[in-house]
């Protein structure tokens, strides 16, 4: 874990633009793979990262399948009612915002809560030291989700929560519907993304190529409900390869 003296640097900040998005705004990236704290963030990573995963997994999800088998299951045991809407919100450059020492606060309780003082043998206050997309349904007005989200906004003055409440909502690259009651599925794209992958006569090797088209036609399989969301991924798919030559 000691840094080597003739490889560290200091972290610096840049900026790469969302071009999917109206407007493109800039995600800020810190790197910082170089600095004097990288070992020891490495070694706490494998010492919490088991505990979260282990007292946090059930409210995680992981990408689109996942999400799509947790709402296949939420169905089958009749949980989408008819009226129930689906919510998501995110919060606006959450890593950028988080305050260093509330984080940390955070992680501490989150410890004790469970039930440790000790992480192999390291005690938590020498410790002290994911993901910002939110999904969920609800029985409720929508008067009534939007208070609650307006609360979270005003819970914190970093905090700046964008949502989306109704029966069809985006969530990671999957749409999602409640249809009198009916889950249906199918890929979403943003609406400012371009149809852009991989030149296929680009000096990428081939696997690469092969692994664009497998993976557009596994998600097109997984997530599509129906066979004319299936059709129209397809149809999707044929014209971005067609621009991609």
């Amino acid at each position: 874990m000691m840094p080597k003296r003739n490889k560290v640097q200091l972290a610096y900040l840049y900026f790469i633009p969302k071009p999917h998005k109206a407007g493109t705004p800039l995600r800020p990236i810190v790197s910082s793979m170089s600095m004097p704290t990288t070992g020891i963030s490495k070694f706490l990573d494998k010492l919490i990262r088991p505990i979260f995963d282990k007292h946090a997994r059930s409210t995680i999800i992981i990408d689109g399948v996942d999400l799509i088998h947790r709402l296949e299951a939420y169905t089958t045991n009749g949980y989408l009612k008819l009226k129930k809407y689906l919510c998501t919100f995110d919060n606006t450059d959450l890593y950028t915002m988080l305050p260093q020492e509330e984080s940390l606060d955070i992680l501490i309780e989150f410890l004790v809560q469970h039930g440790y003082q000790k992480v192999q043998n390291i005690p938590i206050d020498i410790i002290r030291k994911y993901v910002d997309d939110i999904f969920f349904t609800s029985n409720d007005s929508l008067e009534s989700i939007d208070q609650m989200l307006d609360e979270g906004n005003n819970f914190h003055p970093n905090i700046k929560l964008v949502r989306q409440i109704g029966r069809s909502v985006p969530f990671l690259d999957v749409f999602i519907q409640n249809s009198n009651g009916a889950l249906i599925t199918s890929v979403y794209h943003e609406e400012a993304a371009e149809s852009y992958v991989v030149p296929f006569g680009s000096d990428h090797p081939n696997h690469v190529f092969r692994n664009t088209i497998d993976t557009a036609i596994t998600r097109a399989v997984r997530y599509s409900t129906t066979l004319s969301e299936f059709e129209e991924e397809i149809r999707q798919m044929k014209l971005m390869f067609l621009y991609n030559g």
